[in-house]
C-alpha cells in the first residue's frame, strides 16, 4: 500500500525520533503495525488514568517490550524510569528495538524521557492524541502532521478495495479530508465489506466512530471473562457499584502485585455508600490507603466494623497498621478466628518469639500452598526468608528465598519490588554462605534499574553490593557505596548504615572519620527506636575497638546480648569485642557463639577487618591459617606469618612458579617458565639474584626451588574445588585472571589452561549462577551464552539477556562469516 510506505519510509528514514499528530482517524495505527511487519516494535497504549502515574505507565512499557523481545526481562510494579535504566544498561544486546507509544493524555514526563533513549540507540515513534504533549513533540521530534498524513489521490485508489468507481474514490477521499482512518471505513461501507478493525497493542479495535454502548453490566462480565480485573473494577466503582466488592476479590490481589495501590485507593474512594462499608471494601481500602500514607481516611470505618465483627482478613491487615504491642494482640484475635495465608503470615511477622515466629511463618507458607495464591506463597516465604536472615539462619534463608525467587519467575507475577527485595535478601544470605557466584552482575543491574526511582529499595541494593565489595576485597569500593548510601539516607535509618560505613572507614585507616561517623550515629540512633539506638552503639564500639580505647567493650557488649538485634549485627560486635577484649570468648552469649563458629570465612571477612588487626580473631573461629599465604587471582598479595609483604611483578610470578610445583622447581625450568619468547634469559648471576631477593622476604630452599613452610595459594584451591565438582565455589574464588599483567609464557599458559578448565566445568555443571557470572565475564563466547539460556529458568530476567546475548553474537558471527567470504575485488591496468 502506497500511503502506508510512505509513512513507514518516514519512520526508518529518520535521525530522530517521529512525532504523529493525527491519532486513528489519520490512520496512525495502521502505520505503526505497519512498522511492526518490518522492525521489531515495543507498542504500548496510554490513557488518562495513568498519566502521572510512573508505575502503570511503567507496566505498559514493561509489557510492550517483553512482548516485543518473548521474554520476561522488565519486571512489573517498577516506575517507568527502572525500565528506561535497564533498556540503557542493555541496550548492546536489546537492539534493534523501536518504542512505539500511543498517548491519549500529556504523559509529558514519560515522554521526555523516552525521548533520551534515541541517545543509546532505540528508536522512538509516538502517537500523540492529546494537545499537551504536542508542543514538547516540536522541540525534539520529526513531526509528521495532518498535511503529511493526508492521503493523496494516487494513494487512495491503492489503498481501497478495487471495484470502486474513480468518481466514487474520488468523493470519499474529498469527504473524509485525505483521513485515511476515515476514508478506510467509508470504503468499506460502500463496498459492502466487514467493519475496518483499528490496529492497537492489546487487539485490533473497532474504529471509534463506528462503536455502539454496551449495557455497564454486560461489559463487566465480559472483562473479567477476558481477565481484565483492573478494567473492571473502574467500570464497576463508576457504573455497577454493587459488584465492587465482588470484583475486589481478584481486582485487589491485582492492583497491589502491579504497584497500583495509589490508583486503588483513588477509586475506592470514589464508592457510594453503603457499598464503602461491605467488608472486602474495606479490607482493599485500608490497604491502599496504608500505601499511600492516608490512614486518616479509612481507621474509624475500619475500627467501627471491627468492634462488631470478627473479620479476621480485614483484622489481620489493621494488626499491620497498629505499634507492636496492640498490632500483636489484634494478630493473635485475627488468626484465632481463622487461620488462613494473611492471618498466620501477619501473626507470625508481628510474633514477638523468635522460634514460635519462625513456626508460624512455615505454617502460613504451608496453608498458603494448599489454600492461597502464589502471590500469598511468595509473600509469605519471602518473609520467613528475612526472618531466618534476621535470626542468622543464613543457610536456610538463602535456600527459601531462592525457592521463593524461583516460584516468583516461574508463576511469572508481577510485583516487581517485591522480587528485587527478595533478591536482595537472597544475596544477603549468599554472601554470609560464602557463596558469590553469579551475584554482582545481578546486583549490580537491580541497583542501576531502581537508581533515581525507587530510592529505598536502591539504598538497600547499594549496601548489599557493598558487601560484595568487602567479600572480594575492594574495600575502597565498598566506601564510595556506603558513603552515598549514609549521607542519603532517611534519619531513621543513618544508624544502619553508619556501622557499616565505620567499618569500611577502619579498614582504610581513616579513623577520625569513623569516630565521626559514629558519634553522629549515637546521638541520632539515641532518638530513636531501641534498635537505632544499638545500632549506634555498635558503630561506635567499631571505632573504639579499632582504635584501642577500652570503652568498646561496653559498647559491644550490650548489643551481642540484645537478643531481638538483627544477628548480622550481632556477629559484628561479636567480632570486634573479641578485637577489644583480647579474645574473651567466653563472654560471648552461647547463640552467638554457635552463630560465630558456623560463620563462613567469607562472612568473618565482610563483618570485620582490616585482616592484620583480625586475623588473630578469625583463627580461634576457622581452620589454622597456613604460615605463607599467597592471592595471584586478578590481584596479588602476599602475608607471612601473618604479615603483609609486598612482592614486586618479577618476584610475584617467581613466587607463583614455585607455588605451582610443590616438588620444586629446577633453575631452568624456572627460566623457561619466566622468559618470554623473542627475550634473552635469565643469566645464571641474574636467577641468583632474583632468588636472593625472594629469600629477604620469604623462605625459599636452594634448587631444585621451592617454598619450606606449608603455603595455601587462591589458584591452588581453585583447582582442588574444579577436581572436586566444586563449580560455584571455584566460580566465586576466580574473581581475577592469574596475574593477569604477567606476559612470562608459564603463567600464560597456565592462565588459560584454568580458564578453559573452569568453562568446561560450568558447561558441564549447568549451574545457571555461574555460567551466567562466567558468561558475563567471558563477553562473548556463544556456547557459554547458549548454555546460560538453557540452564535459566522460564521468568528470570537474565533468561531475556542470554537470550538477547545469544542473537547478537549469532548476527554477529554471521556477518564476520559473510565478510570473510566477500569475494576481492581487484583492479587490472
Amino acid at each position: 500500500m502506497v500511503w502506508l510506505n510512505r509513512q513507514v519510509e518516514t519512520v526508518i528514514g529518520a535521525v530522530r525520533p517521529v512525532a504523529f499528530l493525527g491519532g486513528e482517524p489519520y490512520g496512525v495505527p495502521f502505520v505503526i503495525d505497519a512498522l511492526r511487519e518490518r522492525e521489531r516494535v515495543a507498542w504500548c497504549r496510554l490513557g488518562p488514568r495513568a498519566d502521572g502515574d510512573p508505575v502503570a505507565q511503567g507496566n505498559a512499557l514493561a509489557r510492550a517490550v517483553n512482548d516485543a523481545l518473548g521474554d520476561a526481562l522488565l519486571p512489573l510494579a517498577l516506575p517507568f524510569r527502572a525500565h528506561l535504566q535497564a533498556l540503557g544498561r542493555h541496550s548492546a544486546d536489546i537492539l534493534p528495538l523501536r518504542i512505539a507509544l500511543t498517548a491519549t493524555a500529556p504523559h509529558l514526563t514519560l515522554i521526555d524521557a523516552l525521548l533520551d533513549l534515541q541517545h543509546v540507540g532505540f528508536g522512538v515513534v509516538l502517537d500523540l492524541r492529546h494537545p499537551g504533549a504536542q508542543d514538547l513533540a516540536r522541540e525534539r521530534c520529526l513531526v509528521v502532521g495532518h498535511d503529511d498524513l493526508a492521503v493523496r489521490a494516487v494513494e487512495a485508489r491503492a489503498a481501497l478495495p478495487g471495484g470502486l468507481p474513480d468518481d466514487v474514490v474520488e468523493a470519499m477521499l474529498a469527504s473524509s479530508g485525505g483521513r485515511f482512518g476515515h476514508l478506510l471505513s467509508e470504503a468499506h461501507r460502500v463496498a459492502g465489506l466487514p467493519r475496518v478493525l483499528v490496529p492497537d497493542p492489546a487487539g485490533a479495535l473497532v474504529d471509534a466512530a463506528e462503536a455502539e454502548a454496551v449495557e455497564p453490566a454486560l461489559v463487566l462480565q465480559a472483562l473479567r471473562r477476558d481477565g481484565d480485573v483492573l478494567g473492571a473494577l473502574e467500570l464497576a466503582v463508576l457504573r455497577v457499584p454493587h459488584a465492587v466488592d465482588d470484583v475486589l476479590r481478584q481486582a485487589g490481589p491485582r492492583y497491589q502485585e502491579e504497584g497500583l495501590l495509589a490508583r486503588l485507593h483513588v477509586l475506592l474512594s470514589a464508592v457510594p455508600e453503603p457499598y464503602t462499608l461491605r467488608e472486602r471494601v474495606l479490607e482493599w481500602r485500608l490497604v491502599a490507603a496504608l500505601a499511600v500514607g492516608d490512614l486518616a481516611s479509612t481507621l474509624a470505618d475500619v475500627d467501627a466494623h471491627l468492634r462488631a465483627h470478627a473479620a479476621p482478613a480485614l483484622r489481620a491487615r489493621r494488626a499491620g497498621t497498629l505499634p507492636h504491642g496492640r498490632g500483636f494482640a489484634e494478630a493473635e484475635a485475627a488468626v484465632g478466628s481463622a487461620r488462613t495465608p494473611l492471618t498466620l503470615w501477619q501473626y507470625g511477622r508481628l510474633h514477638p518469639h523468635p522460634q514460635r515466629a519462625l513456626e508460624l511463618l512455615r505454617e502460613s507458607v504451608q496453608v498458603a500452598e494448599d489454600l492461597g495464591s502464589r502471590f500469598e506463597v511468595v509473600r509469605n516465604a519471602t518473609t520467613f526468608a528475612a526472618r531466618l536472615l534476621h535470626v542468622g539462619e543464613f543457610a536456610r534463608a538463602a535456600a527459601w528465598a531462592r525457592w521463593a525467587l524461583d516460584v516468583f519467575d516461574q508463576e511469572q507475577l508481577r510485583d516487581g519490588a517485591r522480587r528485587l527485595t527478595l533478591v536482595n535478601d537472597l544475596a544477603v544470605a549468599r554472601i554470609m554462605c560464602g557463596d558469590l557466584a553469579g551475584l554482582r552482575g545481578t546486583l549490580e543491574d537491580a541497583q542501576a534499574m531502581v537508581e533515581g526511582s525507587l530510592p529505598d529499595v536502591a539504598t538497600l541494593l547499594r549496601s548489599t553490593l557493598a558487601y560484595l565489595e568487602l567479600a572480594e576485597g575492594r574495600t575502597a569500593a565498598a566506601l564510595a557505596l556506603l558513603e552515598a548510601t549514609y549521607h542519603g539516607s532517611p534519619r531513621r535509618m543513618r544508624a544502619r548504615y553508619a556501622y557499616q560505613l565505620v567499618r569500611v572507614l577502619v579498614e582504610l585507616g581513616r579513623h577520625d572519620v569513623a569516630a565521626t561517623v559514629a558519634a553522629d550515629a549515637v546521638e541520632i540512633g539515641g532518638a530513636g527506636e531501641p534498635h537505632e539506638r544499638l545500632q549506634g552503639l555498635l558503630a561506635r564500639g567499631i571505632a573504639r575497638a579499632c582504635a584501642g580505647d577500652p570503652g568498646a567493650s561496653d559498647d559491644l557488649v550490650e548489643v551481642l546480648m540484645a537478643h531481638d538485634q538483627v544477628m548480622e549485627q550481632r556477629l559484628c560486635a561479636a567480632l570486634h569485642y573479641l578485637l577489644a577484649s583480647g579474645g574473651a570468648a567466653h563472654n560471648l552469649p552461647a547463640d552467638v557463639a554457635d552463630a560465630l563458629r558456623a560463620l563462613h570465612p567469607v562472612a568473618l571477612q565482610v563483618l570485620s577487618g582490616p585482616v592484620e588487626r583480625f586475623e588473630a580473631v578469625w583463627s580461634t573461629l576457622t581452620r589454622p591459617s597456613a604460615h605463607l599465604e599467597f592471592a595471584f587471582l586478578g590481584r596479588t598479595s602476599c602475608r607471612y606469618r601473618g604479615d603483609a609483604v609486598t612482592l614486586p611483578p618479577r618476584l610475584s610470578e617467581a613466587a607463583l612458579a614455585l607455588a605451582l610445583h610443590p616438588e620444586g622447581i629446577t633453575r631452568e625450568q624456572l627460566n623457561v617458565f619466566l622468559t618470554p619468547e623473542g627475550q634473552p634469559p635469565f643469566t645464571p648471576g641474574g636467577m641468583r639474584g632474583m632468588l636472593t631477593r625472594l629469600r629477604v622476604l620469604l623462605p625459599v630452599s636452594d634448587a631444585p626451588y621451592r617454598f619450606t613452610v606449608p603455603y595455601r595459594a587462591d589458584v591452588l584451591e581453585a583447582r582442588t574445588l574444579l577436581a572436586a565438582g566444586q563449580v560455584r565455589e571455584a566460580v566465586t574464588l576466580l574473581r581475577g585472571r592469574l596475574l593477569p599483567d604477567s606476559e612470562a609464557p608459564g603463567i600464560e599458559e597456565q592462565r588459560l589452561v584454568l580458564e578453559e578448565e573452569l568453562r568446561q566445568a560450568a558447561l558441564h555443571a549447568a549451574d545457571p549462577d555461574a555460567l551466567f557470572d562466567l558468561a558475563e565475564r567471558l563477553v562473548d563466547d556463544i556456547e557459554c551464552w547458549e548454555a546460560t539460556a538453557a540452564a535459566l529458568a522460564a521468568g528470570d530476567p537474565r533468561l531475556a539477556l542470554a537470550r538477547a546475548r545469544v542473537r547478537r553474537l549469532e548476527r554477529e558471527y554471521a556477518h564476520a562469516y559473510d565478510a570473510r567470504r566477500a569475494p576481492v575485488r581487484t583492479s587490472v591496468d
